[in-house]
Parts: structure tokens; C-alpha cells; sequence
């Protein structure tokens, strides 16, 4: 492993860990706010005020739960010999693109299909959400 790669475990390792604690905070906060007491209507009036932040707060824990999914794939890449390798074409990824994104998985040719393939699911089930008759 030269000095590089050496430098990337130690990044993406502290990162998972940070991603780690963060996650076990917020279940924490989650867990702290679910045990608190008071009356019916108080805990009503609270559900409410708090429905938008519990959204954004699950969007949030989501995105650190993603964001860690990656760098545990990175680390995994790493001991396998692996990284700067796409996972879709198996070609190398442009190391400027390593240098933007650390934690690349995929070459820019396959994020486009990737992209391509994704618009087109939706719009196939746009096209079948409109045009359901229901009818056999």
C-alpha cells in the first residue's frame, strides 16, 4: 500500500467513525425525545410542531446513513485492491475525478448511464401511473 492509499484509510476511517458517532447521536436525540413525560394534549401540540423537523431530521439521519454506506465501500475497495476502479465498467476512474470525489465509485460514463437509466424508470412509471385504466 504506498502513501497515498495509506492517507486514504486514515481519511475515510476517521470519517467513518465521525459519520458513526453523528448517527449515535441522533438516535439518541430520537430515543431522548420519546421518552419525555407531560400531558396528552402537549404531547399532540408537540407531535405537530414537530412533524416537519422530525422529516427534515430523518432526511438528515438518511443522508449520513448513505454518506457512511460509501465510505465503508471505499474502505472495502481499498483492501481489495480495488479503489479508483468503476464499479460498472471495470475501467479506471479519471483521477481528476478521484481528486473531486474521494470516495468515486464509478466512472463519469457510468454515472451518465446511471443517470439515463434512472430518468428513464421513472418516466416509464410516470407513463403507467397516468394511463392505468384499472381494467383487465
Amino acid at each position: 500500500m504506498d502513501i497515498k492509499q495509506v492517507q486514504l484509510r486514515s481519511y475515510f476511517e476517521k470519517e467513518r467513525e465521525r459519520l458513526a458517532e453523528k448517527l449515535r447521536q441522533m438516535e439518541d436525540e430520537n430515543f431522548s425525545k420519546d421518552d419525555r413525560e407531560g400531558n396528552a394534549f402537549s404531547k399532540i401540540t408537540e407531535a405537530a410542531d414537530g412533524s416537519a423537523e422530525m422529516e427534515k431530521g430523518a432526511a438528515f439521519k438518511q443522508t449520513f446513513k448513505d454518506r457512511l454506506s460509501g465510505v465503508e465501500h471505499t474502505l472495502r475497495k481499498l483492501d481489495e485492491g480495488t479503489y479508483g476502479i468503476c464499479d460498472g465498467c471495470r475501467q479506471a476512474i479519471d483521477p481528476a475525478r478521484l481528486e473531486a470525489l474521494l470516495e468515486a465509485s464509478l466512472c463519469r460514463k457510468c454515472v451518465d448511464l446511471q443517470k439515463k437509466q434512472s430518468r428513464w424508470t421513472t418516466q416509464a412509471m410516470n407513463y403507467l401511473a397516468t394511463n392505468a385504466t384499472g381494467k383487465q
